[in-house]
């Protein structure tokens, strides 16, 4: 699926992820950003937790991210986009098909 990245609102960055939801964003500067997946119609964001240290969703009932902290020379590996089935069991076509992208760079 692709996902937009955006800061003041303005789109600055687009990428697609692999089958798996992994996604990256190279060469940003440090800031506060937004990201909006676009999600297939069999899936809905799962709801905004931030009680759960590594299984937080930043997904707002909207499909909109919280704000996201990107810090110099640094990654943040805590901007997971959380979906569900609309309908249990129905997934997008092609999930979990395909080759997965290598992420460590």
């Amino acid at each position: 699926m692709t996902v937009r990245l955006l800061r003041n609102e303005k789109e600055i960055a687009r990428t697609v992820t692999d089958q798996y939801g992994f996604y990256l964003f190279n060469d940003l500067y440090p800031s506060y950003y937004i990201l909006q997946p676009e999600l297939p119609s069999e899936v809905k964001p799962t709801q905004y937790r931030d009680d759960y240290s590594g299984i937080v969703s930043v997904l707002d009932e909207n499909g909109f991210s919280v704000p996201v902290s990107v810090y110099s020379n640094a990654a943040n590996y805590n901007a997971d986009m959380g979906a569900v089935p609309v309908t249990p069991g129905v997934y997008p076509n092609g999930y979990g098909q395909g080759a997965t992208q290598n992420w460590v760079k």
